[in-house]
């Protein structure tokens, strides 16, 4: 790795600290500087989307695992180092995923409550297998995970949110899911306001 890619990897990822630092403030959360961390790790490995995909298949020629049933089937008979490996990749993609791509999901074939339980699982069953350090982030991780998935979600709608197709894509989701997270945005950027006087105006009142 050059001095360059050293310098653009740790710009990313005080760039990325800050963002998790705001989405937890904007939610009203309580998690641990381990926690925060490893977010912080998380978005800086998948800076590169190419992470979010697994080669058809390995080194030696064996398939790897793609969907998150696969990946959850092979960590269960997995050697003790490559589990904890496979079950990092399954809780960091799920986690990630439900965060950046939570409108995606909410059109696929696969329910949203199915990425979340399968992520909560995934750190769940990570923390048996670590240390004390370790095993607090994954444990914590697990039992907020639908809490993480919202600060993401917030990083998300905020990199996104600056353009008109993105206050569009934001009020269709609001519409369409009531998310809660939703709305606030949308008020905190006067969307409402804005539409409820244009209704006034229309109605004479």
């Amino acid at each position: 790795m050059s001095i360059n890619d050293t310098m653009i990897i740790q710009s990313g990822s005080d760039f990325f600290n800050t963002m998790v630092k705001t989405g937890i403030e904007t939610r009203g959360l309580t998690l641990s500087s381990g926690v925060s961390e490893y977010l912080t790790q998380i978005l800086t490995h998948y800076v590169d989307a190419r992470n979010l995909h697994e080669p058809e298949y390995n080194e030696f020629g064996k398939r790897n695992p793609q969907t998150l049933a696969e990946l959850w089937l092979t960590a269960q008979s997995a050697e003790p180092t490559t589990q904890k490996d496979l079950l990092k990749k399954l809780g960091d993609r799920t986690l990630y995923i439900s965060g950046f791509f939570s409108e995606s999901l909410n059109r696929s074939l696969v329910d949203v409550d199915y990425y979340h339980s399968m992520g909560a699982s995934a750190y769940k069953s990570l923390a048996s297998h670590q240390e004390a350090t370790h095993k607090t982030v994954f444990s914590e991780i697990s039992d907020k995970f639908l809490d993480i998935v919202e600060v993401l979600i917030v990083i998300s709608q905020d990199a996104f949110v600056k353009t008109d197709q993105g206050i569009l894509r934001l009020y269709e989701t609001y519409l369409r899911t009531g998310s809660t997270l939703a709305k606030e945005k949308l008020e905190a950027l006067g969307v409402f306001t804005a539409w409820s006087t244009s209704l006034k105006k229309l109605s004479g009142h």
